[in-house]
């Protein structure tokens, strides 16, 4: 009886538990679809060099299909008269293509070097401070459970990017 009983919780624990990661990855796909929409705004916002223009502005995800699969909400939108691609990049080869550079995880942080060595006019965006620290211009963060920005302006001014006065003042700017 004692048995059962055991057997019965341990099937409900593990029934429920799955219940809760599916609820725990569904808030994280909203989450990184609502960071889709404040890039595609950031883009209204962003001057790019003249070399870096084309008929289309890249998104490009850094090696995360979860991540990449929530972004094309914004694909195929239009800022201005330019279409937005959502690409995944799994190799630094492939940061030629992109406009905008978006970091998910601190372990791929190492591909912030890359960009600065190539002097490619990126906007590189991840999460938090650390990910400012390490070279990225944008780093979102949560404030009283909403999802906020702040902006780098050295690592900002060091891409030859330039960014609206607009948005610079909706953000919490570091290195002034």
């Amino acid at each position: 009886m004692k048995k059962r009983l055991f057997w019965r919780q341990l099937l409900l624990a593990v029934a429920f538990s799955f219940v809760g990661s599916s609820r725990v990855f569904a808030a994280t796909l909203e989450e990184y679809q609502l960071k889709a929409a404040f890039i595609f705004n950031f883009l209204k916002f962003a001057k790019f060099p003249q070399e870096s223009r084309s008929n289309s502005y890249n998104v490009c995800i850094k090696g995360n299909s979860a991540v990449f699969n929530s972004f094309k909400i914004i694909k195929n939108k239009k800022v201005g008269d330019n279409i937005v691609n959502v690409l995944m990049i799994r190799n630094e080869e492939s940061l030629a293509e992109c406009h905008v550079l978006y970091v998910p995880s601190f372990r791929d942080y190492a591909v912030l070097k890359r960009v600065s060595a190539d002097n490619a006019h990126i906007l590189t965006v991840g999460e938090g401070e650390e990910f400012l620290r390490a070279g990225g211009i944008l780093g979102f963060y949560f404030e009283n459970n909403k999802v906020r920005f702040a902006i780098d302006v050295n690592n900002l001014k060091a891409s030859g990017l330039e960014l609206s006065s607009k948005l610079l003042s909706l953000a919490k700017v570091v290195n002034r």
